[in-house]
């Protein structure tokens, strides 16, 4: 089902074009035999509209190739890649299993990691949320205040008083499915897809 919010809306000028990229008939010819088919409508490389369906309906609910086993092989490696959009971490912990997250930290939104490193603590830059490999929260400095330095104590105390019950285990980093095929690593972003098998 196409999320409307990310389309034009039924006043916008595109709107006939942009509906026209869910309906069959605009690739019937992609799918005759090869010495009678022909490529894909222009405006799929270079339609924005064309784009956004395409983000809703592919990426966000595909299973996407990312990257090689070996690219994480060893545990703490991290993968920093993305499936449409989103930015996505692939990690092998210290058990040797591989995950993969959205690579944004739950307390500001701020991006985790720019680039591949291998670590073994996946530090936020903003506020230094610390998660594990797991994606596990490990840490919430300066959160409710237990970290604040003396001279800071009374602008973070009220801070503190109104963020009530903290349960780390309920922040940790947001899961992103992940299986492997073929020395090869594939993530969805869409919790309720098939597996990848299927």
């Amino acid at each position: 089902m196409i999320e409307r919010a990310s389309l034009p809306t039924a006043s916008d000028d595109n709107f006939a074009a942009a509906s026209r990229y869910a309906m069959e008939e605009t690739y019937a010819a992609t799918r005759r035999p090869v010495e009678h088919a022909s490529t894909l409508i222009p405006d799929a490389y270079r339609d924005a509209n064309y784009h956004a369906e395409e983000l809703i309906r592919l990426w966000a609910r595909s299973w996407v190739c990312v990257g090689y086993e070996c690219q994480v092989e060893q545990p703490g490696n991290v993968l920093v890649t993305h499936c449409g959009d989103q930015s996505i971490l692939v990690t092998r912990d210290k058990s040797g299993v591989l995950h993969a997250f959205f690579n944004v930290c739950r307390h500001r939104g701020s991006q985790l990691l720019p680039a591949d490193t291998h670590c073994s603590v996946i530090r936020c830059p903003y506020h230094s949320w610390g998660y594990s490999l797991k994606g596990d929260l490990l840490g919430a400095p300066y959160f409710q205040g237990h970290d604040v330095p003396p001279h800071a104590a009374e602008r973070f105390r009220n801070r503190a008083e109104d963020q009530g019950a903290f349960c780390k285990d309920d922040h940790g980093l947001l899961p992103v499915r992940i299986e492997r095929w073929g020395g090869m690593v594939f993530v969805n972003c869409d919790p309720s897809a098939a597996c990848l098998a299927a």
